[in-house]
């Protein structure tokens, strides 16, 4: 990779976090987000893809 191509990568990677907490802000000034629920089947879906992504890690029940 060259550093044009470095360049580009950090620009496009900082527009992409810009965007992506702008619309987090907006979310997060939603009304309707305090009253929202997701179903069983909904919330299982999300796990699993966090899960897949290795964004969760199973814990050990030592007590």
């Amino acid at each position: 990779m060259d550093s044009e191509d470095n360049a580009f990568e950090e620009w496009i990677s900082r527009c992409v976090l810009e965007e992506t907490a702008e619309m987090i802000k907006d979310m997060e000034r939603d009304p309707k987000l305090d009253k929202f629920v997701a179903s069983q089947e909904l919330y299982e879906r999300i796990l699993k893809k966090a899960h897949k992504r290795g964004l969760l890690v199973e814990e050990d029940d030592e007590d």
